[in-house]
């Protein structure tokens, strides 16, 4: 139809052509879909049924001077094709009309006004801006990918050129050895380069789609109806959300690879040597890096969950300390853990994470059954038996003697600590408080839900 209004060719009336009559269309019906002359038109619009179609000339219909066609955004129910969206069900996550209430919706609570939902939800007024940000932040982890794969590259040149030098020091069959170590080298780094070629243009491909989106956004925000824009940032949602979906899945288990030459040092026995050397890899997991790009998608309402395909759990070491009746623990960094020993006095222990050597103890009245890491403010909240729930500190690997938190009515169950809160178990409700409170005064807790939990019974 955008062909027809530019005059490329002339189109017949759809009505009059099944009576076999031919005469030129002038108008379009978007409901029926079909090209209409003036004398159908009048007939067309003198039927009840049909009176309330949106029909345009055909000159008219499509035209933009930023040639997108805003009418490819329907604004027509799709069960009831005569009757306009007017309501969104948040349940099913779809748009609907009045008519559908009494049939597919009948069931349905979260169900609003499309016009509410625009007045009350600001992210369709901001839509291109905030696919702006996302466009940002996608540019943004795209030159991070380039610079990993350029010092990549450069990692592996500089592991050639070692290996080169070692080569000139030994001759003969040294030779040999460092073609095929080259060989293994330049496969690893084939393979890894394709790796981060996959990633980046993953990248490359949703920073193009936001750079388009963002521009439609926009035309449809200044040009298109409310309901035209609703549409819009709906399947823009569906069509963000698979594409983060893809992202999170491709960098889930990404690894910073920093390569060393591990040399061979016995030189004696080069004669009978089958290889140069080995890579030696150190990997460092890198923290998500689609991090902002997910906050930015749910300030549109894209939301991905985490998912953990390759979750394990792999035994390090086991650290034995005669005496000690060791229940609980928490890591606080990669180099100290935090132990509840209950074996006579009752202590808290500072451990040495590679060594498993107690760094330094505290004494307390409680005897310790969970333990919680408050990273903002270095604080440990110990719960323990009996119900009742100390607070410590560590500085300068020291461990201050536990506090313990007084609390007029609840009993403590489990704990967690999040945003400079601690959320707590309580019998019939999640509570909290916040990290910063005194201990000794910390009154009545705020209730964040009301539960079927029992405090005393969770572990």
């Amino acid at each position: 139809m955008v062909a027809l209004s530019k005059g490329d060719q002339s189109q017949e009336c759809h009505a009059c052509k099944r009576w076999n009559e031919k005469s030129d269309a002038k108008f379009w019906c978007k409901v029926c879909k079909e090209a209409l002359c003036e004398k159908c038109n009048q007939m067309h619009s003198r039927m009840k049924l049909l009176s309330d179609h949106a029909v345009a000339e055909i000159e008219e219909y499509g035209s933009n001077a930023t040639g997108i066609d805003l009418n490819g955004i329907s604004k027509h129910c799709r069960f009831h094709p005569s009757k306009e969206t007017e309501i969104f069900c948040f349940r099913h996550r779809e748009s609907c009309c009045v008519l559908c209430l009494n049939t597919n919706h009948r069931r349905c609570t979260g169900l609003k006004s499309i016009e509410d939902v625009l007045s009350e939800d600001n992210i369709y007024e901001d839509f291109p801006d905030i696919i702006g940000k996302v466009k940002d932040a996608t540019i943004k982890l795209l030159k991070e990918k380039e610079q990993q794969k350029s010092d990549f590259i450069t990692n592996t040149e500089t592991v050639e050129e070692e290996a080169a030098k070692l080569k000139e020091m030994t001759k003969c069959n040294l030779d040999n050895l460092f073609e095929l170590f080259k060989k293994q080298l330049h496969i690893f780094r084939d393979e890894q380069n394709t790796n981060h070629n996959v990633r980046l243009r993953l990248l490359e491909q949703f920073a193009k789609s936001l750079e388009h989106w963002m521009s439609v956004s926009k035309i449809v925000k200044d040009e298109g109806s409310n309901i035209q824009l609703f549409g819009h940032v709906e399947t823009m949602r569906s069509q963000i959300r698979a594409s983060i979906v893809e992202i999170r899945k491709q960098f889930q288990n990404d690894n910073l690879i920093t390569l060393t030459l591990k040399k061979n040092e016995i030189f004696e026995q080069l004669q009978i040597a089958e290889i140069l050397g080995s890579l030696e890899q150190t990997k460092e997991l890198l923290v998500d890096q689609t991090g902002d790009l997910y906050k930015l998608c749910k300030e549109l309402g894209v939301s991905t969950s985490y998912t953990f395909v390759e979750l394990g759990i792999k035994k390090l070491k086991t650290f034995h300390h005669k005496g000690l009746s060791m229940t609980c623990g928490v890591s606080i960094d990669d180099r100290s853990v935090i132990v509840g020993d209950k074996a006579g006095e009752n202590k808290i222990h500072l451990l040495e994470r590679h060594t498993g050597a107690i760094i330094n103890s505290a004494v307390f009245k409680g005897k310790p059954k969970r333990l919680c890491y408050d990273f903002t403010f270095d604080q440990v909240f110990i719960s323990c038996h009996y119900e009742k729930l100390y607070v410590t500190t560590i500085r300068d690997n020291k461990v201050k003697n536990p506090q313990e938190i007084a609390f007029e009515k609840e009993l403590v169950g489990s704990l967690f600590s999040h945003n400079q809160c601690n959320f707590k178990v309580v019998d019939g409700a999640i509570k909290k408080f916040a990290t910063t409170c005194n201990p000794s005064n910390i009154g009545n807790l705020a209730t964040c839900f009301s539960t079927n939990t029992k405090g005393t019974l969770m572990v």
